[in-house]
């Protein structure tokens, strides 16, 4: 405690420190909160990312192995978060399993457009962002 004689008059600096101090951490506390939830934001949207790339993947294998596209989308949901289920947009090309053949491209496409920061993003700059991914296979069985 640092104590200053000023006209015989003794001042405490710490008391008048203490204020100060707390009236920063008030107007920091915000800006370093935004800054960690942003933080989370954009680790959720890579996990989402990499799920997204997975499924498209075992879709797309399950598909070129069974021709069923029920199966393929049973697929999606067992790796895809429930919370997205209503979210994602699949795209199967061909579409309809009789007329794909053995050696015939399958292609899978899976798109997210509805998460937080995507709203977030479209506010602010009139972008629509989205989480898209395409896996490509040859048929093995009719």
């Amino acid at each position: 405690m640092t104590k200053v004689k000023d006209n015989k008059k003794i001042i405490n600096t710490e008391k008048k420190n203490k204020g100060q101090v707390t009236l920063e951490f008030a107007l920091v506390l915000p800006f370093f909160i935004l800054i960690v939830l942003i933080c989370f934001q954009l680790g959720y949207t890579i996990y989402l990312k990499n799920i997204i790339e997975q499924s498209a993947r075992e879709s797309c294998r399950v598909i070129s192995t069974t021709n069923s596209n029920q199966q393929g989308i049973e697929a999606i949901d067992r790796l895809c978060p429930r919370t997205l289920s209503e979210k994602i947009l699949i795209e199967i090309h061909p579409e309809d399993s009789s007329n794909r053949k053995v050696g015939d491209i399958l292609s899978v496409a899976i798109s997210i457009k509805d998460t937080f920061l995507f709203k977030l993003v479209k506010d602010i700059t009139g972008l629509e962002p989205e989480i898209k991914s395409e896996s490509h296979m040859r048929m093995e069985s009719n």
